[in-house]
């Protein structure tokens, strides 16, 4: 018998929707035996990419609980910019990009934060993308520092609970030296400790050789509850026939999903 996918020429599909896209119920001929085989396409998840703005199309004052780009960090060090229809990003669906300006001539280390993460000796419910102890959480960004001779990039992360206090342990890093003008991936794979409850991050350049003119880009912001950094993707990306990308909620402000459509029979 073949499969399904073999016979999209002896196959009808609901609505009139080719087989090959088809979500709903579809009936289809096998080969040769005049049975008739009624079935439906079934995604199964595979991904769930947690940042709800991970292409960077929008820059806020603030993402509190979000895992987004946001404009909070040294941003009396320079100027926030939005970079759209660009053919230069780290990735073919990556036209867009945040851009930090940097105008200050004393400031060494500026960027981005990448969800509420307060720049004081405390830590509030009103910042942090929830966590809980134990878990592994998984974070990448695509960085790219123009005007700098040495740019070296740096993402953090930091614990806190709901008692607005910074937890202790659990802090990591990942340090990149990169190419002036070069993208770069950024990514790492961090525990979650004991009494934490939230995580905040924020990506820098911290290279000491940067001044004003010097600019920093970020897009293909990841974050996954895995063990490991994986490829970027988002509702946006495209891949095989069977592959299902979609946005959890608006376009390109929510969390994204990756699913596998596999056909599975109507009883």
């Amino acid at each position: 018998m073949l499969r399904l996918d073999q016979i999209s020429d002896l196959c009808v599909a609901v609505d009139g929707v080719s087989l090959a896209r088809a979500r709903k119920a579809y009936v289809a001929a096998s080969d040769g035996t005049g049975l008739v085989l009624v079935g439906e396409r079934a995604p199964l998840l595979q991904r769930t990419n947690l940042a709800v703005d991970p292409r960077g199309t929008a820059l806020p004052a603030l993402s509190n609980h979000d895992v987004r780009f946001d404009q909070s960090r040294y941003g009396n060090n320079g100027s926030y910019s939005l970079v759209t229809n660009a053919a230069d990003g780290p990735l073919p669906e990556l036209t867009t990009y945040v851009r930090f300006t940097q105008t200050s001539e004393t400031v060494t280390t500026y960027g981005f934060h990448l969800t509420g993460n307060p720049e004081t000796g405390t830590f509030g419910t009103e910042y942090g993308f929830p966590v809980t102890p134990g878990e592994r959480i998984a974070l990448s960004v695509f960085l790219r520092v123009t005007g700098d001779p040495a740019p070296v990039g740096r993402l953090r992360v930091r614990f806190g609970d709901d008692t607005i206090n910074w937890r202790p342990g659990g802090v990591a890093t990942e340090i990149v030296s990169m190419v002036d003008g070069g993208w770069a991936r950024i990514g790492n794979t961090f525990t979650v400790p004991a009494g934490a409850t939230r995580f905040a991050a924020y990506l820098v350049n911290q290279s000491g050789t940067n001044g004003p003119g010097t600019v920093m880009d970020a897009t293909g912001l990841l974050l996954e509850r895995e063990a490991t950094v994986q490829s970027f993707f988002s509702g946006a990306t495209t891949g095989e026939e069977l592959d299902v990308y979609e946005w959890s909620g608006e376009v390109d402000a929510s969390a994204s999903t990756f699913a596998h459509d596999l056909w599975r029979p109507i009883s």
